[in-house]
């Protein structure tokens, strides 16, 4: 099954900075809007500490990103940004959907299980990052969804 290139171009784009953070933003907003206020302090804390280690990491290791990129990218390459804060939030989405009801709940994890997977890939066949750089971008959201989860839950 081959991906339209718009739809990778556009899923790549929302999972750009402005776009993990608006989507950061509207989480809180629903989150507040329910008075889950620990909840969104947790979320808001881990989304921070996300974007904070991310950028860390790159200026750490100042690993270039792969020549001859098919779309524009700038700053460095390792953990890849779009791949960690994508596993972030659909990890995060899919810790916050697990009281709705089975069908729903369903839709939700297939749907954010596709898309870090689609813009995983995208980052990998635009040339702009390695499976390495994707992996460990994958890694570090993962991480930071496992603290939004253990002090969500306490």
């Amino acid at each position: 099954m081959m991906i339209h290139p718009t739809i990778l171009f556009l899923l790549t784009d929302i999972a750009s900075t402005t776009g993990f953070i608006v989507a950061c933003t509207i989480t809180l907003f629903f989150l507040l809007l329910q008075r889950r206020r620990k909840i969104a302090l947790m979320f808001f804390i881990t989304a921070l500490g996300l974007m904070v280690s991310t950028t860390l990491l790159k200026n750490l290791f100042q690993v270039a990103r792969p020549p001859n990129g098919l779309i524009e990218a700038t700053g460095y390459a390792f953990p890849s940004g779009h791949a960690s804060g994508a596993m972030f939030l659909g990890l995060a989405l899919c810790f916050l959907s697990r009281n709705l009801s089975t069908p729903v709940r369903n839709v939700v994890y297939t749907i954010t299980t596709l898309i870090i997977i689609i813009i995983g890939v995208s980052r990998i066949m635009y040339n702009v990052h390695t499976p390495l750089q994707v992996l460990a971008g994958f890694l570090l959201g993962i991480l930071w969804a496992f603290i939004f989860f253990k002090f969500s839950t306490k």
